[in-house]
């Protein structure tokens, strides 16, 4: 058993306690108010001793069996100390393993002695008493690792997701064995036994049903990326764990939480649906659970719940992997490198936007300078960050060459307003808005007040870059047209942008629609309520036929083709039709069709010309509209602006389905100030010189409970100023929103706000069996 700890023999040397957690915060090791408990320490020929005490017990320690987790720790670091004052400086020393720990004590003390002895190069016994000398807490073996410090930069890491062979599965390896493999949720395999919820599985057992070797847990998806779905997800999978970790029946059980779409792969499509959020959130709480339990979880992302892939991956040692058309793949880290498979933008310049350089092709896109964007506002203007931009098939002609007309690529998005104009007074800076305006293929752009609009509450920037011209187009040519319910409309290329806003638009109206398309979007339209008899092929011209059996003659026309199809079209129409055209490659002569076609009004219709007011009603009616219909449906494939020529040739296909919208991201504006929560500490440090030194930023709010008497403080701003940023150091607690408040009162109006990255945390640490839902929230 463990001897009683002594104090400081006579011939003990005394460690330098009262520099202690300065010198430790130079190796990474910044230790909060609560963990900073060594009192004394010293060392002699036999080892490490030392003493070490809470001043207060923190709240969490009540009910806590044996010493708090920060006491205990604090006795280490006599330890630590050791090893510095040995000449160890430029290597930290890591816990790596621990044996025979053991508890003698259950009581609760707020100071405790500590005795370290090395009982090999990298290893320790220790054993931790009460001031009365009685054995607390003893470790048969602590076992460090030294982690070098260095003053180089530290490389960057990124998680790869690299393919892997399954162990060799013949057949009926992992067939389904009844009643041991079973599934715990409102879903499961075919095939597998499932149980509602845990109290249903734990009902179970008390019956004498066989002890499972296999538990699927699906998990994530619902009812959609909601905080209020993430949070009810969080909390059903930890009620689930805490049963399934606890309950000593289920030991041998390998648990397998299944999600879809929860991770993204590097080579997952561009194009695929956004990751879903509460699986993504179940990933974070699952690989905790995985550490804490070493071989009891996998977690498994995966296109289909299918139990031959299930079982194989639950053969294998690995703890998480994803399944992509029945090939597996795992995380593994290495060292991040930059991406140069897509336009090459500028990092530290916003006044620049992507423009034709090389006209004829749509890979001649490139950043051209745009200063424009950045000239003082008129009286009716508004500067605006863009965060998104819609791509519309107007874009696409103008890089091959096929426009009529002159204009830039880029005209519709949505972003964060930057300034206004004088007579603006219904917007203000930090206001998101949509809206149609140039150079919106850039990080900012400048727009006329009447062609934007705010964003609805809920929507993102990429749903709301993809409304502005698709649903003002077809509002506007619906409302040139004089669309009437019951009214026949045809709807060419439906399944685009357009038509898709049109089809929306037409059905609420209550007119009867004909749409064509190519044959692979049908089902998109099939679920939009087009039956096949109103259906057609859109580059096929036996539409003409097909349609005038199912619904002669037709009212409207909503024309974006070209050749013999706007003549099979004209055909359709009754002599008091409206023909619309959005298409600007073959205009017609109004005059020659209403000869040719019984008195068909022939309507050429470009956005772009639209006078300033009639934008203004049509974006007030659009926005009433989409918030009694529960907003856009037009499906949005999404690319970063860097792949834009992807994008483009993706349109120039007609691959398209619904909406391609870039997303510009976020880039950092050297001039504004960049707030960094727990902007001393060591993460806060890192992201602060990255800024500096990768970034370009020249102001800096770094922002702790403690401020400028943090450790580290002094040599920080010192190092950061240096390196040509100005850097203030701030006391403020982010979690007191008048402090917080206070705080923002000081950022100069010449530097404005333009970022804010959250490094600051708290600690409150408990495994996942002991996580209380309080906790978790």
């Amino acid at each position: 058993g463990p001897v009683a700890t002594e104090t400081a023999r006579p011939d003990a040397v005394s460690l330098p306690v009262q520099e202690a957690y300065a010198r430790f915060s130079t190796l990474g090791y910044d230790y909060g108010p609560n963990f900073q408990g060594l009192r004394t320490a010293w060392e002699d020929d036999t080892g490490v001793g030392g003493e070490a005490e809470l001043d207060t017990l923190p709240d969490d320690a009540t009910g806590m069996v044996g010493p708090h987790p920060a006491l205990a720790d604090a006795g280490l670091h006599a330890l630590l100390l050791h090893h510095l004052v040995g000449g160890g400086e430029r290597r930290t020393p890591i816990p790596y393993a621990w044996r025979g720990v053991r508890l003698h004590s259950a009581g609760t003390p707020s100071r405790l002695r500590v005795r370290a002895r090395r009982t090999a190069p990298d290893t320790w016994s220790v054993v931790y008493t009460g001031t009365d000398g009685a054995p607390v807490l003893s470790i048969d073996g602590l076992t460090v690792r030294e982690a070098p410090v260095t003053t180089e930069p530290p490389a960057l890491f990124q998680q790869n997701w690299t393919e892997v062979t399954v162990p060799e599965t013949g057949e009926g390896t992992h067939t389904v064995v009844p009643n041991t493999w079973l599934a715990v949720g409102d879903t499961g395999p075919e095939g597998m036994t499932r149980y509602p919820d845990i109290a249903g599985l734990e009902a179970a057992l008390e019956t004498g049903i066989p002890v499972p070797e296999l538990i699927v847990v699906p998990a994530g998806g619902g009812s959609g990326n909601t905080p209020i779905r993430v949070r009810a997800e969080l909390q059903r999978l930890l009620a689930l764990l805490r049963v399934l970790v606890d309950d000593e029946r289920l030991g041998g059980a390998r648990i397998v939480v299944t999600t879809h779409n929860a991770v993204r792969l590097s080579h997952d499509p561009v194009e695929a649906e956004p990751v879903d959020l509460p699986g993504a959130a179940v990933w974070g709480l699952i690989a905790s659970a995985e550490t804490e339990n070493p071989g009891r979880f996998l977690l498994l992302d995966t296109d289909r719940l299918d139990t031959f892939l299930i079982g194989a991956a639950a053969a294998t040692d690995e703890p998480r992997m994803a399944i992509r058309d029945g090939r597996s793949y795992v995380p593994r880290l290495a060292e991040a490198t930059p991406e140069h498979d897509g336009i090459h933008l500028p990092q530290r310049r916003t006044d620049w936007k992507l423009e034709v350089r090389e006209p004829g092709r749509v890979d001649g896109l490139a950043p051209v300078p745009a200063p424009e964007q950045h000239r003082p506002l008129g009286p009716d203007e508004v500067r605006i960050a863009v965060r998104a931009a819609g791509i519309n098939f107007r874009d696409v002609l103008i890089t091959v060459g096929m426009y009529p007309e002159p204009g830039g690529v880029g005209n519709e998005g949505a972003g964060v307003v930057l300034e206004v104009g004088p007579d603006v007074q219904d917007l203000a800076p930090g206001d998101r808005v949509m809206g149609i305006f140039p150079g919106a293929f850039g990080p900012v752009t400048v727009a006329r007040r009447a062609f934007v609009a705010p964003i609805p509450q809920g929507w993102d920037f990429t749903s709301a870059a993809a409304v502005p011209a698709a649903y003002l187009s077809a509002y506007l040519a619906l409302e040139e047209a004089e669309l009437e319910p019951g009214e026949t409309v045809l709807v060419h290329s439906a399944a685009g942008g357009v038509g898709q806003a049109a089809l929306h638009l037409a059905q609420h109206l209550g007119a009867e629609v004909l749409a064509t398309a190519g044959p692979q979007k049908w089902d998109l339209l099939r679920e939009q309520g087009i039956d096949d008899k109103h259906l057609a092929h859109s580059r096929r011209l036996d539409f003409e036929e097909r349609f005038r059996a199912a619904a002669p003659p037709v009212d409207v026309v909503l024309n974006s083709l070209t050749g013999e199809a706007i003549d099979a079209s004209l055909r359709l129409m009754a002599s008091t039709g409206r023909f619309v055209e959005l298409g600007r490659n073959e205009l017609r002569d109004p005059e020659r069709v209403a000869a040719d076609h019984g008195g068909v009004r022939y309507l050429p219709f470009v956005l772009s010309f639209q006078d300033p007011e009639r934008i203004r009603r049509g974006f007030s009616a659009i926005l009433s509209f989409l918030e009694a219909t529960e907003g856009p449906r037009t499906p949005i494939t999404r690319y970063p602006v860097e792949r834009a020529v992807d994008a483009f040739r993706h349109m120039q296909r007609g691959h398209n389905v619904g909406k391609l919208v870039l997303e510009m991201g976020t880039r950092l504006r050297p001039e504004g100030t960049v707030l960094i929560t727990g902007g001393v500490g060591t993460l806060g440090a890192l992201v602060a010189r990255h800024l500096v030194v990768r970034h370009g930023i020249t102001r800096l709010l770094l922002v702790g409970r403690r401020g400028a008497d943090a450790p580290g403080a002094t040599d920080l701003r010192d190092e950061l100023t240096a390196l040509g940023a100005h850097v203030t150091i701030a006391a403020c607690d982010i979690a007191d929103p008048e402090a917080v408040r206070t705080l923002l009162d000081t950022v100069p109006d010449d530097h404005p706000l333009t970022a804010v990255i959250h490094s600051a945390g708290v600690v409150d640490d408990a495994t996942v069996a002991r996580l209380a839902p309080s906790a978790l929230e």
